[in-house]
């Protein structure tokens, strides 16, 4: 982790060090093509978690919801569902 978001919310920026291959070559730079779906619980708003890369290395995890206020901390595991692949 290299930085968070300014919101407070948890999402992070990733520095992978490149003299590691880069393992998502024939992915362009922005989100990848699936995302995890967040399950709300009583008090949480749906949301999901993006990877994004840029040159070929994971570059950020972000997690958003679909209403204010913004998660101040990740979700359980057993809340995340993996979508995808998305076409673009």
């Amino acid at each position: 982790m290299v930085g968070r978001c300014d919101c407070g919310c948890p999402t992070v920026d990733i520095a992978v060090p490149h003299t590691m291959p880069p393992s998502l070559e024939q992915v362009g730079p922005g989100p990848l093509p699936f995302e995890g779906v967040v399950r709300p619980r009583e008090d949480d708003s749906e949301g999901g978690i993006l990877l994004f890369a840029q040159g070929g290395y994971l570059s950020c995890l972000e997690y958003y919801t679909n209403y204010d206020p913004s998660p101040d901390d990740w979700p359980e595991l057993a809340r995340i569902e993996i979508v995808g692949p998305f076409l673009r």
